[in-house]
């Protein structure tokens, strides 16, 4: 069913306002608390399956959004179908689960043209080489110094690495330096193709920041924020900067700083959205895929493998739940800083975001390699039989889940 405009809009208001009286928001209006214009809106939804009942607006991007705002996942299995191709489809430098020792300080030629992974176990392995027809060369990190002789600061680097949790740049950042090893920070920097993916959702971030300097109705709120001081016109980015000095307290040559600090951190909280948005629709089929084998007579016989399903379906959930609740805590550490925009501000919102980046990569790129790997295979909630699926939750399901859960 189709909803004109009107009906949107007014069901924005009220979602708001109920949002708002449970404090659920700081924004002072519809408008300022939505990414998007109810012309933007193609479809409402009040049931999504097992999210449950709510109210989710789908735009004619193929975007849907939750009443907080927040992106949601695709509605439809071609829509996931999709976003998994794009997800596997990643560049190293964009993957949660995979780091290209070439960013890496070794001295060892072939072990820089390798790669460290995880496997569906939430192991760390090395991987030599890939190809379509060979398939993946792996091997322990623990065998390395055995293949690879005379080069003991390399097998050190390897060990500390292969026990972070995730290789996504943010949490490199974060992890790298606590684990010994020295890279190139500048080098930590997502693929000018993942920007570019992500760009289409900066401005809920970047709209609300100009907003507050520049006023409502200045034009410059539409853009982004690199091109904002590079126009032709340099009167016109004199006047800007100015004017963002004058509103902040910082210095005019300290704003590009500001805002490439300010830009890094909206991208990494996308960036994690995005991820988790890829896979709720595989935590959803998977979620009713566990339900299921208690359903069938031989599995749910034994209380031990209840067990083991159990633990699973509770770990799932536990993450899934614990990354949304870390997402929308950097959501509110941006609505902070949005009502008053200064040097020190800005620093509060980098320690409440960057300090998170490690937990939260590290849950997070668990989850993905987790699910992908249950989607690859089994094709669907009705996939495999009960011993079939009994014998994966236990060998390949199960570890690993208990350790992400600790994460802090």
């Amino acid at each position: 069913m189709k909803f004109n405009p009107v009906v949107i809009r007014a069901a924005m208001h009220t979602q708001f306002l109920e949002l708002r009286r449970a404090k659920g928001t700081d924004a002072q209006t519809a408008e300022e608390h939505y990414p998007f214009r109810a012309e933007d809106v193609e479809d409402m939804y009040f049931n999504r399956g097992s999210m449950g009942k709510g109210v989710w607006f789908r735009l004619k991007d193929g975007r849907i959004f939750d009443v907080r705002g927040e992106i949601a996942a695709p509605a439809t299995p071609e829509a996931a179908a999709s976003k998994r191709a794009v997800a596997e489809d990643l560049s190293d430098l964009d993957a949660m689960d995979t780091l290209p020792l070439s960013l890496m300080p070794l001295s060892c030629s072939a072990l820089k043209a390798a790669k460290l992974i995880k496997n569906g176990r939430l192991e760390t392995v090395v991987e030599l080489h890939r190809d379509s027809k060979a398939g993946s060369l792996q091997m322990r990190p623990e065998d390395v110094p055995a293949a690879f002789p005379g080069h003991r600061q390399d097998h050190k680097t390897i060990a500390a690495l292969a026990t972070l949790h995730s290789y996504d740049v943010y949490s490199l950042r974060r992890t790298l330096l606590k684990a010994g090893v020295e890279a190139d920070e500048e080098q930590l920097r997502l693929s000018d193709d993942m920007k570019q993916q992500l760009a289409q959702f900066s401005p809920e971030f970047t709209r609300p920041l100009l907003r507050t300097v520049y006023g409502d109705d200045d034009p410059s709120a539409e853009q982004d924020l690199t091109r904002l001081f590079r126009a032709p016109n340099k009167t016109k980015v004199a006047e800007r900067l100015k004017t963002m000095s004058q509103k902040t307290g910082i210095p005019v040559e300290d704003i590009p700083e500001f805002l490439e600090t300010y830009s890094d951190l909206f991208l990494s909280v996308i960036y994690y959205r995005q991820n988790l948005d890829r896979i709720t629709p595989d935590i959803d089929n998977c979620a009713s895929w566990l339900k299921d084998i208690t359903l069938q007579r031989d599995a749910a016989a034994s209380a031990q493998n209840a067990l083991h399903y159990r633990r699973v379906d509770e770990s799932i959930r536990f993450l899934s739940s614990t990354i949304r609740v870390r997402l929308n805590s950097f959501r509110h550490a941006f609505d902070i800083f949005w009502r008053d925009i200064n040097r020190d501000a800005l620093n509060r919102l980098r320690r409440d975001i960057e300090g998170n980046h490690a937990a939260t990569g590290g849950m997070l790129c668990g989850l993905v390699v987790k699910m992908r790997h249950w989607s690859r295979t089994f094709q669907s909630r009705t996939s495999g039989g009960p011993g079939t699926r009994t014998q994966y939750v236990i060998s390949e399901m199960e570890p690993g889940l208990e350790r992400l859960c600790h994460l802090r």
